[in-house]
């Protein structure tokens, strides 16, 4: 891609806009001639809506043009910025763009790349067209160069036509016309035509499929200026305008009739004289459906006689009219001359409804064939406020809710099946009759119904007429509490034509209610599968035919009930058949449970014996002749306080087989009435007690996974299960499979649960208990959001000697970001963590060490090395706040000898990992408090600390070996030291330190201007044995950088102790000494950061954004855009830190 810059012209002392081929590209004879051709293209142009060239040649091999420089920025930047643009500033950019458009096709130039980004708008609101990239002349192949050659496609793919995608030769102005088209359905909407997939998909889209209409995405894009991109962007090239003039007729029409004001072609000669043409633009603001036919004839004569008389030029497409025009009056013949075509239609709304009259429209359309799909956007669609019911009838419906839920319906509750408010659904076909997916039905009372009805009067709600009938993942609620008085039904199935019947219930959560839940006729199959059923006086009624004659003891009705949980307080049933029927229910792995409340008396006479328990099936007749209830085979169903079978004078019990009565009952939640109407998650209240250490067996599938009997609301999209959501210490076999908590491999640390909070397996609000139960390799979640006291914590295995070595990870539990702090007391030693044993690693944890009550002798650490292999940390923020005597580290290694016994010789060196990590503030990075080996790893980490990143002092009996320190891609704010070592006294004939080796590569250390410090501090070491202490070099090829030192500055300290004589490190010295690149001296230079380096006091705040590299300079970087060292931001930025909840520290 050619390269554009700003430069001058100097010998006409005027600004130009620069385009330069890139070498590589003038080593191609093709891209060499192509740009050749931009150039010729362009002079041929000489237009205020086109950018002019000046020049065109080559210098020192480099290729160029200069063209007019433009101010301004292009269409594609103030889409990016502002989103969608309006009518009133389209219309006169379009305007300009046709007319340069026209300029180059009477000069036989089309320009073939006509998109956001190659149209350029001024400060004044002219627009230009630039890169004639692809430029073609319409006299002769030759004259191009033979450049474009059949089989190849040029432009772009989301604004291309559909003849330039299959040969780029056909292109001619009407190409430029269909993607000025696409270029403003971009600009009105915010997203192109085709917004997503491949190119070979907005390919085929652009052949094959009509665009949405642009009013769907921006309800603001005038009727008219709908018709007219919609005749621009026809697919066949003799349907759009012919030539430009033709849409700068419209568009100057459409300007008038939008009231613009000033024409913007006016001094343009070749356009300003195009009529304005209004008489083919839509007449009425919103065009809709059931006006159409009406007036189709109508317009198609107009058309017509337009087309006959002045024709400016094919007429825009109106929504929807040249389909109905064709059906409604084939008499009336179409326009044939060449290049005149009849009216093109925008594809029909196929978004989300977000709008009740919308709704109406969509469901109420006559013009709608086949299976009809609406689909609901989120948010409240009120039908009660409507003066009529709303219907659909037609052969099949599939009405679904926006995704994850969030779309609610209400219904008005009426005794008239029609009344206003109600909705009412009908579908011929006898396949996939109506569906209803993801929606939440709302009942409430009209205000007829409080004044005119009595109580206990059937209402009506969602009533659906269909052969196949299918609910998927709905909510029906009753939550207007006048409607207790009543008995509701939340949905009626019917059909009122001969045939069966069938209805699916799948994953259905009816509300509490006084009344029924689905009401179907006699010799329906209804299949009820992982839904739920509050209270209600019937959770199913099947009542007697609607239809005339049919005799309901000649039509069985089959139920079958599976993982479904229905709550039935005395006089209520999951079934209710009205008497005689013939009826067969089938249960497998339900559960029939009261949830508390009082007696229902039912719409029927019946007895107090009748209604002292709650029942499965209940015949509204003295006898149940002709009902059947079972399980299915191998299955099995739990009853808490309810009877299988009931009349309207008695209940009869549940047998043994299949049928299981629990000893209490198995409502996990306290209050299940209340949380059944709970507005927002109503699904939990159908968790059962399947947690803890003691489950009911009873409660529990026969699987070989047992699995919770019951409904959880299962989504196999993102395999949530809604009843249980949020619940802990589980490994699903099909449903739920609870553990014992010692086998719970992911254990919760809880520390402050709310008050009655249900114990889980595997959660524990005491750590040690939790560590007590912990087996290697498991993890610890931190259920915890704040600052989080700790007392101190000892790691060590507590597995039986065949299950390895302690391994634990601690991290946050999801959603959480714990900080974890010392216990206020006033303790010596106030460790976090002490491993005595195995490894330990954090995760995204945050420490913040600052003592409570600071003295001398005092130690703050995250985490002390007694023993074990070492400890990790993955994207942890320390902040460190020292005071006076008090020495706070993030990892400390003390001397052993004074905790525990052990044989030096049986000790394992520990290994320290710090990645994607920020230390900061006063304190120690790593302290090693002894003479004792360890290993420290540093990578993609920034330390800022007021004190040594590397700590070591001599003491305690020595240990042989030596420390090793890596450093990678770490950026050092230098407040201290990166490495301090501190040998015996001047005595000693030896410091007695383990050496340490550094490596370090691609480092950045910066310094801090109030530090005064140098990188390296030994003490009590001779100057002359440096090198028995302390290793340093740098990885081959992967030097460090040195920022804002002075010149001057000492880079490394040598103390012998007592009288001896210190040794300081200059800048020559330091590269010298440690190995850096012979070229060392340019990799010392400045930079200018994100926010300013801090003081000292400011380096506990430091933010890994603040060290962002702005600007540098290097002598060996001149040229480079980016930097080789210090911390790699991309890679925080795929785990962010946990900066989210933090307590400024003390200072």
């Amino acid at each position: 891609m050619a390269a554009v810059l700003k430069a001058r012209d100097l010998e006409l002392g005027r600004i130009v806009a620069l385009k330069i081929l890139p070498p590589e590209a003038a080593r191609d004879p093709e891209s060499v001639n192509r740009f050749k051709q931009e150039g010729r293209a362009a002079a041929k142009l000489d237009h205020d809506n086109v950018a002019r060239v000046y020049f065109c040649g080559e210098d020192q091999g480099l290729h160029f043009i200069a063209f007019e420089f433009v101010e301004g920025d292009n269409l594609r930047v103030l889409i990016d910025r502002r989103g969608p643009l309006t009518a009133a500033e389209c219309v006169p950019y379009m305007m300009q763009v046709a007319a340069g458009l026209n300029h180059a096709a009477e000069r036989g130039v089309v320009h073939r790349d006509i998109k956001p980004s190659n149209i350029l708008i001024t400060p004044d609101g002219r627009a230009k067209i630039v890169d004639m990239g692809l430029a073609r002349y319409l006299d002769s192949d030759a004259v191009n160069g033979g450049v474009t050659q059949s089989g190849v496609t040029l432009g772009t793919f989301d604004y291309i036509s559909p003849e330039q995608a299959l040969d780029p030769r056909r292109a001619d102005v009407r190409s430029d016309i269909y993607s000025l088209g696409c270029t403003f359905y971009h600009a009105l909407t915010g997203r192109p035509p085709v917004p997503e997939g491949t190119a070979a998909r907005k390919l085929r889209a652009h052949q094959n499929e009509p665009p949405l209409d642009p009013r769907e995405l921006n309800p603001a894009v005038p009727d008219e200026l709908a018709a007219v991109l919609a005749h621009m962007m026809a697919k066949a090239p003799a349907d759009r305008y012919q030539t430009p003039t033709e849409l700068i007729a419209h568009l100057k029409g459409l300007a008038e009739r939008l009231r613009l004001g000033a024409d913007p072609l006016a001094n343009d000669s070749a356009t300003k004289a195009v009529p304005a043409e209004t008489r083919l633009l839509p007449q009425e603001p919103r065009v809709r459906p059931w006006w159409v036919l009406a007036v189709a004839a109508v317009a198609l004569a107009a058309v017509a006689f337009v087309v006959a008389t002045s024709n400016p030029g094919p007429a825009p497409g109106v929504f929807g009219g040249a389909d109905l025009a064709k059906e409604k009056a084939p008499d009336v013949p179409l326009p044939s001359e060449k290049g005149v075509g009849p009216p093109v239609g925008l594809k029909p709304p196929t978004g989300p409804v977000t709008t009740v009259p919308a709704l109406v429209d969509r469901l109420e359309d006559p013009n709608a064939t086949g299976r009809v799909r609406v689909e609901l956007g989120p948010g409240k669609f009120d039908l009660t406020k409507l003066p009529r019911s709303v219907s659909f009838k037609g052969r099949s419906l599939e009405l679904v809710g926006a995704p994850g839920g969030g779309t609610r319906v209400v219904l008005a509750a009426d005794q008239n099946r029609d009344a206003p408010g109600s909705l009412v659904l009908k579908a011929t076909d006898e396949t996939k009759s109506l569906t209803l997916r993801n929606i939440w039905f709302d009942l409430t009372l009209t205000r007829n119904v409080t004044e005119e009805v009595p109580p206990r009067t059937e209402l009506f709600g969602l009533q659906l007429d269909a052969a196949q009938v299918s609910l998927d993942d709905c909510v029906f609620s009753t939550s207007d509490r006048n409607l207790d008085s009543y008995s509701p039904r939340s949905v009626a199935v019917t059909r009122s034509t001969a045939g069966p019947l069938r209805l699916d219930v799948l994953r259905c959560l009816f509300a509490p209610g006084s009344g029924v839940g689905v009401t179907v006729p006699t010799g329906a199959k209804v299949y009820v599968t992982d839904s739920g059923f509050a209270p209600h006086e019937a959770g199913i009624h099947i009542e007697s035919p609607l239809i005339a004659g049919a005799d309901p003891r000649a039509q069985t009705t089959d139920v079958q009930l599976e993982h479904s949980s229905f709550m039935l307080d005395p006089g209520e049933c999951a079934v209710e058949t009205d008497a005689p029927a013939a009826t067969s229910v089938t249960t497998a792995d339900c559960l029939f449970a009261p949830v508390g409340g009082p007696p229902v008396l039912p719409t029927f006479p019946t007895t107090s014996a009748a209604i002292s328990r709650g029942v499965v099936v209940r015949v509204r007749g003295a006898r149940p002749d002709g009902v059947e209830v079972k399980p299915r085979s191998g299955r099995t169903n739990a009853f808490y306080n309810v009877d299988l079978l009931g009349t309207r004078d008695d209940t009869i019990e549940a047998g043994d087989k299949g049928f299981v009565a629990l000893k209490q009952r198995p409502w996990a939640i306290g209050d299940t009435l209340a949380a059944a109407r709970d507005p927002e998650s109503p699904w939990k209240a159908f968790r059962l007690k399947v947690a803890g250490p003691e489950v009911d067996g009873a409660l529990l599938t026969v699987d070989k996974k047992p699995e919770p009997l019951g409904a959880a609301f299962y989504q196999p999209d993102n395999k949530r299960r809604l009843t249980y959501e949020g619940m802990d210490g589980f490994t699903w076999g099909g449903i739920a499979r609870p553990k014992p908590a010692a086998e719970v491999r992911q254990k919760v640390w809880y520390p402050k649960p709310p008050p009655g909070t249900e114990a889980l397996p595997g959660v524990y609000a005491n750590l040690g208990a939790l560590l007590d139960q912990l087996r290697p390799g498991e993890d610890v979640l931190i259920r915890h959001d704040g600052e989080l006291p700790c007392d101190t914590i000892k790691l060590r295995s507590q597995a039986k000697p065949n299950e390895g070595e302690f391994r634990v990870t601690f991290r946050p539990y999801p959603g959480c970001q714990p900080v974890l702090t010392v216990h206020k007391d006033s303790e010596l030693d106030q460790t976090l963590f002490k491993l005595l044993g195995g490894e330990v690693t954090f995760e995204n944890v945050h420490f913040r060490l600052a003592p409570d009550q600071p003295k001398e002798r005092q130690t703050v650490t995250a985490v002390a090395l007694l023993g074990g292999k070492g400890c990790a940390f993955n994207s942890c923020v320390f902040t460190l706040a020292e005071e006076d005597e008090a020495k706070v580290a993030a990892v400390h290694l003390p001397d052993v000898e004074k905790a525990m016994v052990m044989k030096a010789d049986t000790r394992v060196v520990p290994k320290v990992t710090f990645t994607n990590c920020l230390v900061r503030g006063r304190g120690r990075g790593v302290w090693v408090g002894a003479s004792r080996p360890v290993t420290l790893e540093m990578t993609n980490t920034l330390t800022a600390l007021d004190g040594p990143v590397f700590f070591a002092e001599a003491g305690g009996e020595a240990v042989a070996g030596t420390s090793t320190a890596k450093f990678t891609r770490v950026t050092v704010l230098a407040g201290g030291p990166v490495v301090e070592m501190h040998g015996k006294s001047a005595e000693a004939r030896s410091s007695g330190l383990v050496k340490l080796d550094v490596e370090t590569s691609r480092c950045l250390f910066v310094a801090v201007k109030d530090a005064g410090l140098p990188l390296v501090e030994l003490d009590g070491v001779e100057p002359t044995d440096w090198k028995t202490v302390l290793g340093w070099q740098i990885k081959e090829g992967e030097g460090n950088r040195y920022v804002n030192f002075d010149p001057s500055a000492d880079l490394a300290v040598i103390r012998p102790g007592g009288d001896g004589l210190e040794k300081r490190w200059t800048r020559t010295d330091w590269v010298a000494n440690i190995g850096e690149p012979t070229n060392a001296d340019k990799r010392f230079g400045t930079i200018t950061f994100a926010a300013p380096v801090p003081l000292l006091k400011g380096l506990a705040a430091v933010r890994p954004a603040d060290v962002v590299a702005r600007e540098f300079l290097f002598q060996d970087l001149e040229d480079a855009k980016t930097l080789d060292a210090g911390v790699d931001q991309q890679e925080w930025k795929k785990k962010p830190l946990p900066l989210a909840n933090l307590t400024k520290p003390k200072p």
